[in-house]
Order: C-alpha cells, then sequence, then structure tokens
C-alpha cells in the first residue's frame, strides 16, 4: 500500500479511517500547489474608503442569485463575471464571459457601465462601488448609478433561494437640457456552459456509488469521468410577464447521464420593466465576437430585433441577447429603469424502481427549493416582479444594525460580506437537505472541521437549514462512532436521514468535536431540546469515539485534525486544547438530555487533559508544537497559530475558561512577537520556524496561512484576552490581502486566490467578542461586557442569535448601559433573569452575576442595565503589540502546582460476574468512591484492588500535601453475554475476488474467481500482488462462558464479524495499527467472518483471539 506522508511524527495506526480521505484526490493536492503561484508582496493601499471602492479591480465582486440555485458577480470595475448559474464549484464557473453587461446611452453615444471593453463600445471612466453582499450600488458619475440586488432574508428560505437578481438603473439628466436616455442589458447564453457530466455512468457498475467511484474513475478511466456537457442548441422567443417584457433564452430540458447538484438550468429571462414614459426594445440574438448589432443603440438607443435566428448551439461562437429601456428626461429629471434577470431548471424526479441506480445517489433528492413554490420561470418571474420592493427592504435590515454600529467601516463590510459563501458554495434541494461545499476540494461539501469556524452566520440567520446540515452529519456517523468529515460531493449526491452518505468513511478528531459544539450551542441559544434529543445515542457515539483515540497515557486523543495538509507530532497541541472544550460541549448535551453521569464524567476527563496539555506543552511562555507521547521531543522552536482554538471557542460559548487568562495572555504575546509580527500583513503561516523567523517547511513547501482560522483563534483570541487592537489589525490586515487583489467575495483558506472557500463567514463571531456577549435561553441568562474601542464616548454594537436580534449601547460619558431587543423568530417567549459580565481580558473567576428583574424577550423591549455599568465596562485593554514587537518582552507563566491523577485499572470496563478494580498514583494518597459521590469530600481511603459485581462508576483522585489531583473515572458496567447462532461447526472457507477497491465491498454484488478451503488467513497465498479481495467464513467454538479478545490488522482494509458483532479496520492504510473488540461469549459455537481488500503495496491479514484476562497467549482464529 503506498500511504502519502501527512504527518511525520504520526504513526500511520493513528490515522486509522482518516487515511481513507486523504486518498482520495479531493483536490487538497491543487489548492495547496497554489503557494507556488501565489506569494505575498509586501506593502500596498491600506487606506481604502470600504463603502465606496473607487475604480477597483475585479475578478471578484458581490455574488447575485439565491440559495442553492447558483449567482453571477458584478465586480468593482462594473463588469459581470464569475458566472456560475449552472455550476456553483470553482471547476465550472465561467469566469471570461463578454456578453453580459449594462450600457447607458445619453442622447449622443453610448458607453459601457464598466471599465472593460465590449461591443466595440467605450466605456465609463470611473466606477464608485458599493459592495453589501447581496446588494450593489455602483456610482458611474454623470448622473447614472446601479442598484442591484438579490433575496437574503434571515429566516426566509423561501425568499432566499431565488434564482432571481435585479438590476436598478437610476438616471439623472445632467446635461442643463431635456434629452433622451437610454439603458440596455445584454445576458450572455451560458444554458449548460460550465456543466460537467459523466461520459459513461455505467462505470459506476464496478465499485459502489459514491465519492470513491469518482476518484476510481478520474484515476483508472478518466476518459468515462466527468467531461463538459454537449451545449444544446438555444433559442429566443419574446417573453411577457405582469409589467416585465423582454426575451426569454431556453433549449430542451437537459439530459445528464447522471444526477448532480449542478443546475440544469434551460430558461433563462432577460427582462425590462414596461412603466410610463418608456419604451423597451429588443435585441434577441447577437453574436459576442461581431458587435454590430449594436450599432442601432448606439445611434438611437434602440435596438432592431430579428427573431429569424437560433441563439446558439454546440460549436458555436458565445451569443447574447439584450433588452434597452428608452425613455425622455427634462434637464435635472431623474428616472429608474428596472431589469430582472431568471433562471430556471425543470424538476428532475428520479424513478428509483426504473432508474438505473448509478444514474443517482440513494434517496438524495435533486430539486431544487424554489420548486416548492414555482412550477415553471413565468410564475418565478410573476412573484420576484410582485414581491421586489419586499424583497429588498428585508434583504437590507441584516445590515442596518451593522451599518448603525460604531465598529469601523472596514469591519461593518468585512462583517456583511462574509457571508457571500451561502449564495456561492451552498447545496439546497426541493427537500430543504442544505450542505456548503468546502471550495474547490472536487466538489466535497460539509466538512465538520471547518464547520467549527464557518457556522456563525449560517445558525445566525438561517438556522433551519443550518440545522438540516447538522443533522445530515448526525444521521450517518461512520462504523467508530465518528462524525464523518464531510456530508455531500457535489457531483454525486447529499447525505440522507436514513444513514445513506456519498462521502469517504475517513474521520477527523474534530469532526465530532464540532458537531457537538454547535449542537450545544445551538441548544442554549433556543432551548430546543427536541432538536438534540433525537442524536442522544449519536453523541455518545461522538464522544466515545475521540475517548478511544487516547492511545498512550494521556489523556489528550491523537489523531488527525482540520490542519490536515501539514506534519505534526503525536501530541499536538491543537488537539490538546481543542479537546476540554469538546468536553465542555458533550456536558452541556448530556446535562441536557438527563444523562447527568456522563454530564459529569465529561467535566473531569476535561481537568484530567487540560492538566495534561500543560504538563506536557506548555514551555512557559506558548504552547509548544507538539512532543512524543512521553513527553520528550517538545517542539519549543516551532509556533503554531491554531494553539488557543479550544481556548477560543470554549469562551466564545460562555462554558470555561479552560487555561488561565495569564496563560493565554503569554501565548498571545509570544504568537504577536514571532510569525504574526514577522509576516507580511500579518498573514501568518500557521506554523513558523522561530529561530529561522520563517514558515516551517512541510511536504507541500513551506505552511501557508490560513486566514479564517488565524482571525478566529488568534486575532479573536487577541480579543477575548484583551489585546483588542492587535486582535483587530489582525483582522483588518486579512481583508486587505484579499482586497488588493481582487478576491473579497472569492477568499481562499490556503493562500490568497480565486477561490471561494466555505469559511469566509468565520468573521460572524466578531459581534458577540466585541460585546462580550452570549446567551442560554435555558438559564435565562445573558452576558454582556462590551468593550469600547478607541476611547468611544459611545458604544452601538449588534448582536444576533437566533430567536432575537439586539442592539446593546454604551453612553461612556454619562455611563449608561441598554440592551434594545429590535427583532425576535418564532412563537417562542424566552426570558432574562440574570446578566452575567465577564469583562475581556479578566478571568471568568472575576466574573459578576447579577439577578435583575424578569424581562420577557420581544420587539422594542430596552433593558436599562445602567446601574451594572461598572461590571460590564471592567475590561483589562492591553497596549498594542505589533507595531513594537521588538521592544515588548515575553511574558513568563508559570502554572500552578498540580498533582497527576490517578489511573484505575481492570482487564475491561464490562464484566459477567465481576471484576477485579485497581488504583494507581504517581504521587500521595488514593481517595475513591462507588456512589457517584465526589471523591475530595466522600472518597474512602484506597489500600488494596477491590471487586465489582453492579454496574458501578468509581470516581478516584490522588492527594498530597493538601493539593488534589483532577478526578479520574470509569464505568463498569454488567454485560450479558452473546449466545450462540450455530449448532455445528463450519471449515472455514474463502471465496476470491479481482477488482480496484478503496474500501471493503459488498461481496454480495461481486462474482469471486476462485473459492475453496482456507488454510489460514495468510492473504499472501493467492499470489495477487494488489487490487484483489477476500471473504473468509467459518466458526469459532467457545467452551466456556467468558469475555473473549479478537484483534484484527491488516494492509488494507478488514473486517471482522463474531456471532453478530463487528470490529472493523476498513479503508486504504498500512498494517500498523492493530483493532481489537472484547465480546462476551456463552459457551456454544458462533458464525465468524472476515472481509478484507488489498489496494496497493504490501497485503496482510492477521486474525487473532485470547480470553480476556486469562494468562493464555493470543491465537491466530484461523
Amino acid at each position: 500500500m503506498e500511504v502519502k506522508k501527512l504527518a511525520c511524527f504520526i504513526v500511520v495506526c493513528v490515522l486509522g479511517a482518516a487515511a481513507l480521505a486523504e486518498e482520495i484526490d479531493y483536490g487538497a493536492d491543487e489548492v495547496n500547489a497554489m503557494q507556488e503561484r501565489r506569494d505575498m508582496v509586501k506593502g500596498g493601499k491600506s487606506d481604502y474608503n470600504y463603502l465606496a471602492l473607487k475604480n477597483h479591480k475585479g475578478p471578484s465582486g458581490v455574488p447575485l442569485g439565491g440559495i442553492g440555485t447558483g449567482c453571477f458577480d458584478i465586480a468593482p470595475n462594473g463588469a459581470f463575471t464569475r458566472i456560475a448559474l449552472n455550476n456553483t464549484h470553482e471547476a465550472g464557473v465561467l469566469k471570461d464571459v463578454q456578453g453580459s453587461f449594462l450600457a447607458f446611452w445619453n442622447g449622443e453615444d453610448a458607453k459601457l457601465l464598466q471599465r472593460k471593453s465590449v461591443a466595440g463600445m467605450d466605456t465609463i471612466d470611473n466606477v464608485t462601488y458599493t459592495g453589501l453582499f447581496p446588494t450593489i450600488k455602483c456610482d458611474y458619475g454623470n448622473g447614472v448609478t446601479l442598484n442591484a440586488y438579490s433575496g437574503l432574508i434571515p429566516h426566509n428560505i423561501k425568499d432566499s433561494s431565488l434564482p432571481v437578481a435585479w438590476l436598478d438603473v437610476t438616471v439623472k439628466n445632467t446635461t442643463g437640457k431635456d434629452s433622451d436616455f437610454s439603458v440596455a442589458f445584454s445576458w450572455e447564453d451560458v444554458i449548460a456552459r460550465g456543466i460537467s457530466d459523466y461520459a459513461d455512468p455505467s462505470i459506476f457498475n464496478q465499485v459502489s456509488n459514491n465519492a470513491w467511484s469518482l476518484n476510481t474513475v478520474k484515476d483508472k478511466h478518466p476518459e468515462k469521468g466527468l467531461q463538459p456537457m454537449e451545449k444544446p442548441q438555444t433559442r429566443v422567443v419574446p417573453l411577457e410577464v405582469g409589467s416585465f417584457s423582454g426575451l426569454l433564452q431556453y433549449s430542451k430540458k437537459l439530459k445528464p447521464s447522471k444526477m448532480t447538484y449542478q443546475n440544469y438550468n434551460n430558461k433563462t429571462a432577460i427582462l425590462a420593466e414596461n412603466s410610463s414614459g418608456v419604451k423597451v426594445s429588443f435585441l434577441p440574438e447577437w453574436k459576442v465576437d461581431n458587435p454590430k448589432a449594436w450599432k442601432s443603440f448606439v445611434k438611437s438607443g434602440e435596438f432592431e430585433p430579428d427573431m429569424s435566428q437560433p441563439l446558439s448551439s454546440h460549436g458555436e461562437g458565445a451569443a447574447a441577447s439584450a433588452v434597452s429601456i428608452k425613455t425622455h428626461l427634462k434637464a435635472g429629471e431623474s428616472k429608474t429603469v428596472r431589469f430582472m434577470l431568471a433562471w430556471f431548471a425543470p424538476e428532475y424526479k428520479i424513478d428509483r424502481e426504473k432508474a438505473d441506480p448509478v444514474t443517482y445517489f440513494g434517496s438524495a433528492d435533486y430539486c431544487r427549493y424554489y420548486h416548492n413554490y414555482f412550477d415553471n420561470i413565468k410564475e418565478l418571474v410573476s412573484y420576484a416582479a410582485k414581491n421586489r420592493s419586499r424583497i429588498l427592504n428585508k434583504s437590507r435590515e441584516w445590515h442596518k444594525p451593522v451599518l448603525d454600529s460604531t465598529m469601523p467601516d472596514w469591519l461593518k463590510f468585512k462583517l456583511i460580506n462574509s457571508g457571500y459563501v451561502i449564495y456561492t458554495n451552498s447545496i439546497l434541494n426541493k427537500a430543504g437537505d442544505f450542505t456548503v461545499m468546502e471550495g474547490m476540494m472536487g466538489g466535497l461539501a460539509g466538512t465538520m472541521d471547518q464547520r467549527m469556524s464557518s457556522h456563525p452566520f449560517f445558525q445566525k440567520f438561517f438556522t433551519e437549514i443550518d440545522r438540516s446540515e447538522m443533522e445530515l452529519f448526525g444521521h450517518t456517523p461512520g462504523s467508530m462512532g465518528q462524525i464523518l468529515h464531510f456530508d455531500g460531493h457535489y457531483y454525486i449526491g447529499i447525505a440522507s436521514r436514513d444513514g445513506q452518505t456519498p462521502t469517504p468513511e475517513g474521520w477527523m478528531l474534530d469532526n465530532s468535536g464540532s458537531w457537538l459544539v454547535q449542537l450545544a450551542k445551538e441548544y442554549q441559544q433556543t432551548g430546543d431540546l427536541e432538536y438534540i434529543a433525537q442524536f442522544r445515542d449519536e453523541i455518545k457515539g461522538a464522544v466515545a469515539f475521540l475517548k478511544e483515540r487516547m492511545l498512550y497515557d494521556l489523556e489528550i486523543p491523537v489523531g488527525y485534525t482540520t490542519y490536515d495538509d501539514f506534519w505534526h507530532p503525536d501530541i499536538y497541541s491543537y488537539t490538546a486544547t481543542t479537546y476540554p472544550v469538546f468536553m465542555d460541549a458533550a456536558a452541556v448535551l448530556f446535562e441536557a438530555l438527563g444523562e447527568n453521569q456522563l454530564a459529569q464524567e465529561c467535566r473531569y476527563q476535561k481537568e484530567r487533559s487540560v492538566q495534561d496539555a500543560v504538563n506536557y506543552l506548555w514551555n512557559g511562555k506558548y504552547f509548544a508544537y507538539g512532543c512524543d507521547p512521553d513527553g520528550t521531543n517538545r517542539l519549543d522552536d516551532v509556533m503554531f497559530s491554531g494553539q488557543l482554538a479550544g481556548q477560543f471557542v470554549s469562551r466564545y460559548c460562555q462554558w470555561n475558561e479552560n487555561f488561565p487568562v495569564e496563560m493565554v495572555k503569554s501565548s498571545i504575546i509570544a504568537q504577536l512577537k514571532t510569525n504574526v509580527g514577522n509576516s507580511v500583513d500579518y498573514y501568518a503561516p500557521k506554523v513558523w520556524d522561530i529561530p529561522a523567523k520563517q514558515a516551517e517547511q512541510g511536504d507541500y513547501g513551506k505552511s501557508t496561512c490560513w486566514p479564517f482560522y488565524l482571525e478566529s483563534y488568534t486575532a479573536m483570541a487577541a480579543m477575548q484576552a484583551g489585546f483588542l487592537q492587535d486582535g483587530l489589525d489582525i483582522m483588518k490586515h486579512i481583508q486587505l490581502v484579499h482586497l488588493r487583489n481582487g478576491w473579497t467575495w472569492t477568499q481562499n483558506l490556503w493562500q490568497p486566490d480565486e477561490v471561494t472557500y466555505m469559511t469566509a463567514p468565520v468573521t460572524w463571531f466578531v459581534t458577540d467578542v466585541l460585546a462580550g456577549a452570549g446567551v442560554d435561553v435555558t438559564k435565562n441568562t445573558l452576558y454582556l461586557a462590551p468593550v469600547s474601542m478607541e476611547k468611544q464616548g459611545k458604544v452601538q454594537l449588534p448582536l444576533f442569535y437566533p430567536k432575537f436580534w439586539a442592539v446593546v449601547t454604551l453612553d461612556n460619558n454619562n455611563k449608561t448601559a441598554s440592551l434594545k431587543v429590535t427583532k425576535t423568530f418564532g412563537e417562542e417567549k424566552y426570558k432574562i433573569d440574570r446578566l452575567i459580565c465577564r469583562p475581556v481580558g479578566k478571568s471568568f473567576a472575576q466574573q459578576k452575576t447579577f439577578d435583575i428583574s424578569p424581562v420577557t424577550l420581544k420587539a422594542g423591549k430596552t433593558i436599562d442595565l445602567s446601574e451594572y455599568y461598572n461590571a460590564i465596562t471592567d475590561a483589562e485593554i492591553h497596549e498594542p503589540i505589533l507595531d513594537k514587537i521588538e521592544v515588548v518582552p515575553f511574558k513568563e507563566y508559570t502554572p500552578a502546582k498540580s498533582l497527576k491523577y490517578p489511573e484505575i485499572k481492570s482487564a475491561q470496563d464490562f464484566f459477567i460476574d465481576s471484576i477485579e478494580v485497581s488504583i494507581a498514583s504517581e504521587k500521595g494518597d488514593i481517595y475513591y468512591t462507588l456512589d457517584g459521590s465526589d471523591p475530595k469530600a466522600e472518597g474512602k481511603k484506597y489500600t488494596k484492588p477491590f471487586k465489582v459485581d453492579t454496574e458501578t462508576t468509581v470516581l478516584a483522585v490522588a492527594s498530597s500535601d493538601g493539593l488534589y489531583s483532577p478526578v479520574q473515572s470509569k464505568t463498569f458496567t454488567k454485560a450479558e453475554p452473546l449466545s450462540p447462532d450455530l449448532e455445528n461447526p463450519v471449515r472455514f472457507r474463502y471465496q476470491l475476488y479481482k477488482g480496484y477497491f478503496q474500501k471493503l465491498p459488498d461481496f454480495a454484488f461481486l462474482e469471486p474467481v476462485k473459492s475453496g478451503i482456507a488454510v489460514d488467513s495468510n492473504v499472501k497465498r493467492f499470489r495477487f500482488k494488489d487490487n484483489f479481495a477476500v471473504l473468509y467464513e467459518g466458526s469459532v467454538t467457545i467452551e466456556k462462558d467468558g469475555v473473549y479478545t479478537f484483534s484484527l490488522r491488516s494492509d488494507d482494509g478488514s473486517r471482522l464479524t463474531v456471532g453478530g458483532k463487528v470490529l472493523s479496520n476498513d479503508g486504504v492504510h498500512d498494517a500498523t495499527d492493530t483493532k481489537t473488540m472484547t465480546v462476551p461469549l456463552s459457551k456454544g459455537i458462533y458464525s465468524v467472518k472476515v472481509e478484507y481488500f488489498e489496494n496497493e503495496g504490501g497485503e496482510l491479514l492477521e486474525v487473532k483471539w485470547q480470553p480476556s484476562g486469562s494468562d493464555s497467549k493470543e491465537v491466530s482464529l484461523f
């Protein structure tokens, strides 16, 4: 087998199923290679007028469209760009469409309303651009302005998923005399362009119909994979709907060979509003490389239509259609003329009884959300025309609190525009299933690790569809109980609530942790117990999976994480500091579900993990990048920008301060003085070689900046710790890097580039961070401690939560404070009767808690908090460091003395009759309890091993010199042994299969090439070097009741089933990892099935067993 180097210190066994995802070519190589062509450049403009960009370049601009419907950009230079009506995945975005634009005729000559020439016409000289997603204002000078917009109304999915864009052009006659004016809107025919289709989907019959298959096709049969769809002939006819008239570009229904989530639009309406005093004319067809058809418009402001020709067809040059609106204006008079662009795809309903299963995935719905309301494009246009004004006003409602705030303009601009990925990366079907494409990555979607930073915008404003994606993940856990990395694939399908998923089985530790964090936060902000209760078993599974990843004598999981493109040691500062917050989240969930013992165990677990993180990785100034499992080889000379990820999340959620605030301040100062302060524009590489003062070297070259994580896990963590200006400066410069390059609306993760990556909405954490705000409606609690920027006399900050919006106001001159509820959502009535103030720069231990008069949250209600002004504003703000990193010293922090937690030992954690338990500690006495009570207060002193014969939770602490360790806990359960499922022994036989496999196949659908009696499990006997699979079936005889251990080691994937109990070691990996399962069995005969496949490289299969707790040696099962 061949394994790519991912983590030079990580033993491959740790990767387990994570290696599966890496073996899929999902685009990581391509995006990591971007650093080779996108180097940072020192210096650059920084004094932008963010709300009025003058002559700014593209290629990106505010996208117009809808959630899951496709979109297009209007760039700051006025050009229509990045046309993604059909395919929003980066590979299908049309970046050089010439025939889509606006033009203006002033009675004498015509100009394009953009700074890019097309059709032989002159262009305007200047564009002042106000881009606030999803609205655009372009001021072209000489009295001509454009207001373009689409719908994005919080908690209104219908009006936010319309495939419609409005373009309103206001013309003011500045000539000093009465004159005719005209505006034209041209749209190039893009039907089917950018769409990819499978040349031969029957190739999927050879492998399972999921992302594995796509990789197989790409690697082994590229000629049968995705190819550009052949463009059908497009025709054009007049279209009139209400007050709008114009042209309809249409083709026959597109017929993809295999369904995907591309938009199979076959109708596009280019429309102009017929209002009083205007004349609408049409240009049905013009060839983009032959602009003669525009002569009439240039001369008279009108078109001379010719409807005799088809618009365009396969193999021809690009063609477009245009409409114009001509009007007469008196001197000084103004008029707004209005255009609409709408596009539509027919419904694709799958007859699953007749359709070939390779042409779709599982039970996935491939229709669009707007199909719930509209059967055709006329109905869509009619609705859009009637509701235009309301949709525009409602779409601006969430802008207003931001624009009215006292945040600086650059932050207002950044905040509002960071939500653009809800258009550019989203998948939303008719059933309301929602997921977000990661960005490039072959079309994979969901990306649960990234959701930990990307989710605030979706969760705050579109809670229903945000929940939908969380549910898709929750209903499709992996074979080990883990939450998967992805939940969908743009070119295949999305997961379903019946457990089907088209994505790899692979895992990352923070996939499960991120899911837990978001569930817990959602519960506290909405109080919806029913929502989380549906995942009771999955929550337990995710927590158990994380615990099982503790492979050494440490309470820190080991394995793959979101920082998956760069090497890291086994004991890794990202995992060490995030695992505690995952346990915080689990404790919240278990407590809500009435699982109090599990909640307490998670809290104990958190304390132990925090202790190990500090003892192993804290070097006095910051958390080292990592170390070996025994604590040696600690990497103190490597600075890692994700070391405070868990601290940021926990404090943001108002759960805990898992590491002392002074320790966090030391870490922030160290980061500011090294990787951040020494990087151009503070665009710091995530892994930094401190002595060399440069990015650390990795497998793909030097480490790059991951700006979204730098923004949350460094910049906002700095703000929480009181380094307000430094944190804001980092965020501002991240924006400047993208803005200078024209990529504000195409921000990438790996390196600045034209890629719409899903995590851009990370900025939406900042409102709560600046306001020190949070809400827990389950405890009627409001958290509030806003900060003042630059000694402001007045502070006004917006707050957005799923159930209400509010504005917090401080008057620092008069020392008053208030919270005004501006909007509420839903029928529930929420009450606040407690205020907790946790100012930035201060420890949670210094918080102030107040019981306040109960207040029901309703729109228009103002809560006077002036009597708590001093507590609210008691922040500890530090002087900026970034402008003087050479003179500010490192901060030393020495943790308080701690005592190592004890170890509770046993053969396993379940038993049939009884089990012996012992407890050991490095130092001091041990105290323990068996009834769930606190061992510090109620513990019995441990002197010798004891037996447990009923379900029991053992709690133990070590104590020395008045110091107590964190509590160790272990639960022992009584197990009923399995009953035999066979009456007679069955000799092991094998069936051998040939094929290309990346996971275990369903052998029932394969034909063996050979079968016979199995001598043993030595797969080398088959003399096939690569690409084969084997199914063994037989039995094992159990001589007496007991607990038995089975083990499995393989290269590549394998699975063992004994009497129905399953041990999985699936996926492409080497044989370093040994999987084990312990099973209670009654005397008798049990069926055994062993499944195995070999991909490439070495091959090995070992299947062994041993009575657990006995002195017998492990032996081969057959």
